[in-house]
């Protein structure tokens, strides 16, 4: 699985070889299609302002919690394979190829 990783203020990298997450019960797996950088994380990524301060490398995939995508494999009766959501990763790392999301919301 494909992965950015945030190295540095101002600095990202591309990791190839991330392990693909898998769902718990009651959650869904969503391949991104879609991903935004938070306007809290601003700083961080700038190396300015509130948060600037953060431990580098930051996690792979970090900064990107609000994404679209589509479920690829679900654990959760009410979101089906197939469902394009907006969804937050239960562990904010939404630059990456998939994710594992709990409360999806339809797209």
């Amino acid at each position: 699985m494909k992965a950015i990783e945030f190295t540095a203020p101002s600095q990202i990298r591309l990791v190839d070889d991330m392990p693909k997450p898998a769902p718990d019960e009651g959650e869904v797996l969503v391949r991104v299609t879609h991903a935004g950088l938070c306007g809290g994380n601003v700083g961080p990524y700038t190396g300015s302002g509130q948060w600037a301060d953060i431990d580098w490398p930051a996690p792979l995939g970090w900064q990107g919690h609000e994404s679209l995508g589509v479920i690829v494999e679900s654990r959760n009766p009410d979101w089906p394979v197939g469902t394009r959501v907006l969804a937050q990763d239960k562990a904010f790392n939404g630059f990456c190829e998939y994710f594992v999301a709990k409360n999806p919301s339809l797209n």
